[in-house]
């Protein structure tokens, strides 16, 4: 430390010459001597303690400052599963700096009523009506503020899938394996081109009416979805305002909910026609449920017969709920698929009426495989690939030793939880998951 302060030669040159002029020039261990007490007063004055409180002041203040640009660049890079205060702020630059980057826009590319709520049949109860008129308290609002993450905009609330994923499986391994009967079945899997953006704002207010909300908590509700503005962040320039007419916002923890009420007033429909006869669903087995149509937010999957007659029925309804509601199929998206005891013919004009692409299998349905093969391993490949690539990553070499084990744990070890609620993954593909683990935590440190 002392060797840092340019003053310390002055002392020893000093020291020394006044050694050699009291005739100590042949005794080096005295001159030695008088220099380590010289050294020891110029200490005591350089470094008193009010010099060490300023060190220590501004030790504090450094470690502020770094604290407040970690959480900064955390901010910015969009991660929520690493915390700050590890020293970890080289990655989220890294990770902030490439969402940049990605998110430049270098060119933009242009494009050159039916009241389907009357279907609705269930609605608020008197008792729920007065829940939604009492006033909010500071209480509610405290606890809702608290669960919100600190920096980030709140989303929707964590919601259970495997029900409708299990159903989905049950009746799409029945469909695959159906052969004969004269009866054939067909499963829709509909793509709706930009879900969230197009519903329109008069429906949902007709929705939420239908459903017997309280006019005061139904405008409330408007009033957050017609209150939104966009700024257009453009490489780095903020562009002025726009003002959306219609759309529910993605991240906005209300925009599922509102999404799922108004796919309700498709589901009536279809559950209407099933009542009286215009289509069939399907059962898996002899004394089981019918299932028509299973709905997950923007996720929608039917099941009918395979007739052309039931396909114009559902076609007919979809394109009624898209004319109220705004919202639009992506016909190239959308995939049919027809059990193995449908005739040609049929076949070729079921295809042709609802203008879809026929696949043998639906590929996959909320993010897992529908259909398993022999092979489990070849099926479940792409969860270990989804894991080498999070930890392969140059951004990722970049963490500390504690930033890669909270990286191994809360995103390397979640990827296959989802899939591990419905699925029972082999044991070879759980062991190279934890190779791959285990690679990336040791090998940068013991090379």
């Amino acid at each position: 430390m002392w060797l840092r302060d340019e003053s310390i030669h002055q002392v020893i040159a000093d020291t020394w010459a006044s050694c050699l002029a009291n005739g100590l020039e042949h005794d080096p261990c005295a001159i030695l001597k008088e220099c380590a007490i010289k050294l020891s007063e110029w200490n005591k004055s350089r470094f008193d303690a009010s010099t060490w409180e300023e060190q220590r002041a501004l030790r504090e203040e450094i470690k502020e400052l770094l604290t407040r640009e970690e959480i900064m660049w955390k901010q910015r890079s969009r991660i929520q599963w690493l915390r700050e205060g590890d020293k970890n702020t080289r990655f989220f630059h890294s990770r902030a700096s490439n969402r940049r980057k990605h998110n430049n826009i270098l060119r933009l590319k242009g494009e050159d009523g039916i009241s389907v709520v009357e279907d609705i049949d269930q609605c608020l109860t008197d008792d729920d009506k007065v829940a939604l008129e009492r006033q909010v308290t500071s209480t509610e609002v405290h606890e809702a503020l608290m669960q919100m993450t600190p920096s980030k905009a709140p989303g929707p609330d964590d919601r259970v899938i495997t029900d409708n994923a299990i159903v989905a499986f049950e009746a799409l391994h029945w469909l695959k394996n159906k052969r004969g009967g004269r009866k054939g079945a067909m499963t829709l899997k509909v793509d709706m081109s930009k879900a969230y953006d197009r519903v329109e704002w008069p429906f949902i207010q007709a929705v939420l009416a239908k459903f017997r909300f309280p006019s005061h908590f139904s405008n409330l509700i408007m009033a957050c979805v017609s209150s939104v503005s966009f700024a257009f962040n453009i490489n780095g320039q903020v562009s002025s305002h726009v003002t959306p007419t219609r759309g529910l916002r993605q991240g906005d923890p209300i925009s599922p909910y509102l999404f799922i009420m108004c796919a309700e007033a498709l589901s009536y429909m279809i559950r209407k026609a099933v009542t009286r006869g215009y289509i069939h669903g399907v059962k898996v087995c002899r004394g089981a449920p019918e299932i028509s149509h299973l709905f997950f937010a923007d996720d929608s999957i039917f099941f009918t017969r395979a007739s052309v007659e039931e396909c114009y029925k559902l076609k007919g309804m979809l394109e009624r709920y898209c004319k109220a509601s705004g919202q639009v199929i992506n016909y190239e998206k959308s995939k049919i698929s027809l059990s193995t005891n449908v005739d040609p013919s049929t076949r070729t004009r079921i295809i042709e009426s609802l203008e879809v692409h026929e696949v043998a299998n639906q590929s996959k349905y909320l993010g897992l495989p529908s259909i398993i093969g022999r092979s489990k391993k070849l099926v479940f490949q792409a969860i270990l690939d989804k894991i080498k690539k999070k930890l392969s990553g140059w951004k990722e070499k970049t963490l500390s030793i504690g930033g890669k084990e909270v990286l191994i744990k809360s995103v390397a070890q979640a990827i296959p939880m989802y899939v591990m609620n419905i699925f029972l993954l082999p044991d070879t593909l759980i062991n190279d998951i934890h190779k791959v683990a285990l690679t990336y935590l040791w090998v940068e440190l013991m090379g």
